[in-house]
Parts: structure tokens; C-alpha cells; sequence
């Protein structure tokens, strides 16, 4: 299967430090070429990596070289994915987590959210409200994926995952929530509305939140802000700063006499970028939409401590 191929070949492939093999020009030259998810994962497999960690050189754009190869695949893998069975769609769908996909969700849209021309939450309601409603009128999971299958705000099985609670609770377990005698479909379908509630609301924060953010507004505007709006609640801890931020003033605090030379210092910059990057590998190809755009902020955002760095250090020490 799809998936077990990719948890095997792609999802379980790490990323660590710069201390191993790293993949040549000529596997870079092949990854690029791949037709498919399966022949890449194939690929890999005859370059001796199976079960090996694989590594991405330090020249800037190398990480993009291989997920380009799979972006290109993602939308032929979708229609693959739209061509399964409800049993095998939602075995597949059991494959991704929750938290990591809301996670997700706010990188991938971060950009968006940082847009005031688009409403984020708008959108968001309609698809969720939609959801809803395919959920009571459901019979049972067949038809329930044949619902969304067919609606057009749904058209991409992509986007079904961003507004799920756990997609196996929607998908691979929905028969038997219905079957017992106190969850009836219906009822589902309402603890589910209320869940998306709280997510929505949770984007409204985060839209705003941005929105401040954006025009440079210190941690008290945000917070009174978020209380006009009742979004603020008492065990709330909302920051002003931006993940950059954080990381250089706890650079500037706990690092400040670590290191004696910029090498010393790209390296630890290097193994926190790789240690982000293995935990988001572990998503599957409905994810590498968002692992690329992920990836990518991450580039720049160590460019920046790097920058950082050079500041502290001087270029030649």
C-alpha cells in the first residue's frame, strides 16, 4: 500500500547532523526526475538509505531539491488517493495525528494570515459548517466520504484533514460510533460542531493576533485587543514575538559564551534546523504540501541566525 510504502521509504527517513554521508549530486539529479512517490521511495531504497538516516547538505536550496521532486508528485498521489476504497481511504487517513496537522495548519496559512485581504476564519467557517452538515446527513461511512468527495469547497481530499478531529475518529471508527446505542450519528456530528467551534475560535486569536503582530504591536496591545474581541481568557500567555525572536533573545541569554568560533555555532544552528525537521518527517504524503512550505520558512529562519552569528562572532573568526 501507499501508505505503508511511504511510512517505510519517506516518513520514517530522518534528518540529522552534518557529520554523515550526504546524498550526492547524482542522487539529487535522480530524486528530481522521479514519476512517482512509490519510485522515489524505490530510489532511496537502491542508494542504500532504507535504513539510514538521510542527510542534506549545507549549500542553500538542497533541502528543496528533494521536495520538489515530491511536491511535483503530490497532486497525481491525491488522484491515486481518490481512487481507493472507504476502507482503504480511511486506513490511509489513520496514518496522521491531530496536533501535528492543527500545527501545521498555521504554518502552512501563516502567510495568509499575515494577508489582510484574506479572511482565513471566513473560509474556514464555511468548510466546517459543511462538514457538519455532511456529517448528519451521512448514513453511514461510505456515503459520508462520498459527501465530502463531492463537494465542491472539499474538492481537494487535501483540505478534508485540516478540519477533522482525528481522522480515524471520522473516518475508520464513524460505523462504529454510530452503532452504539447512546452515539447516533447525529450526535456525532453535534459533539463534532462543537469541536470545530473551538478551533475556529482558535484561529480568530491566532488571525488577530497576526494581524497585531504585523503592525508591530507589544504584548499588552495584543492582550487588550484579544479582550475587545473576548478572545483573552486568564490562563492565556500570548507573546508579541515571532519564533526568530524568541530564539535569538534565548540565544543571546543561554549561548552567549558557547562558542568560540561561527563553525561551532552553524553547527548548533544546524541541529536544532535538522531536529525540527525529524519531527515534522513524520507526516505522510497528504503533508508534503505543508512539510515544503514548512521547510523553507525554517531555511530562512536560520539564515537569519546565521546572520545573527556573524554579528556576534565577526566573519572571520
Amino acid at each position: 500500500m501507499l501508505g505503508v510504502n511511504l511510512d517505510l521509504g519517506y516518513a520514517n527517513a530522518r534528518v540529522k547532523g552534518l557529520e554523515s554521508k550526504l546524498l550526492t549530486d547524482r542522487d539529487y539529479a535522480n530524486l528530481k526526475n522521479v514519476k512517482t512517490i512509490d519510485s522515489f521511495v524505490t530510489l532511496l531504497q537502491e542508494t542504500g538509505y532504507k535504513n539510514e538516516l538521510i542527510e542534506f547538505p549545507k549549500h542553500a536550496g538542497s533541502i528543496s531539491f528533494v521536495l520538489d521532486a515530491l511536491k511535483k508528485n503530490y497532486d497525481a498521489t491525491l488522484k491515486k488517493v481518490e481512487s481507493y476504497t472507504p476502507k482503504k481511504y480511511s486506513k490511509f487517513l489513520s496514518y496522521f495525528d491531530f496536533d501535528e496537522l492543527c500545527r501545521d495548519v498555521k504554518k502552512i496559512y501563516s502567510k495568509f494570515l499575515l494577508n489582510e485581504k484574506t479572511d482565513l476564519f471566513d473560509l474556514y467557517s464555511q468548510k466546517s459548517n459543511k462538514l457538519v452538515t455532511n456529517l448528519l446527513e451521512a448514513q453511514n461511512t461510505q456515503d459520508f466520504i462520498r459527501l465530502l468527495k463531492h463537494d465542491e469547497r472539499f474538492k481537494s481530499l487535501h483540505d478534508i484533514k485540516h478540519y477533522s478531529k482525528k481522522p480515524q475518529e471520522f473516518y475508520h471508527d464513524i460505523d462504529a460510533i454510530q452503532a452504539r446505542s447512546k452515539h447516533s450519528l447525529k450526535d456525532f456530528g453535534e459533539k463534532v460542531l462543537t469541536h470545530l467551534l473551538e478551533i475556529e475560535l482558535k484561529f480568530k486569536k491566532e488571525i488577530l493576533t497576526l494581524r497585531l503582530l504585523k503592525r508591530k504591536a507589544t504584548s499588552n496591545q495584543i492582550i487588550k485587543e484579544l479582550r475587545k474581541e473576548d478572545l483573552f481568557k486568564p490562563h492565556d500567555y500570548v507573546t508579541a514575538r515571532l519564533s526568530y525572536e524568541s530564539f535569538k533573545s534565548r540565544l543571546q541569554k543561554d549561548y552567549n559564551n558557547s562558542f568560540t568560533k561561527i563553525s561551532e555555532f552553524e553547527e548548533f544552528v544546524d541541529q536544532k534546523f535538522y531536529d525540527s525537521v525529524k519531527r515534522v518527517t513524520r507526516v505522510s504524503v497528504m503533508n508534503l504540501s505543508t512539510l515544503y512550505s514548512y521547510l523553507i520558512l525554517k531555511e530562512i529562519e536560520v539564515q537569519k541566525l546565521r546572520t545573527l552569528a556573524v554579528e556576534k562572532f565577526g566573519e572571520n573568526i
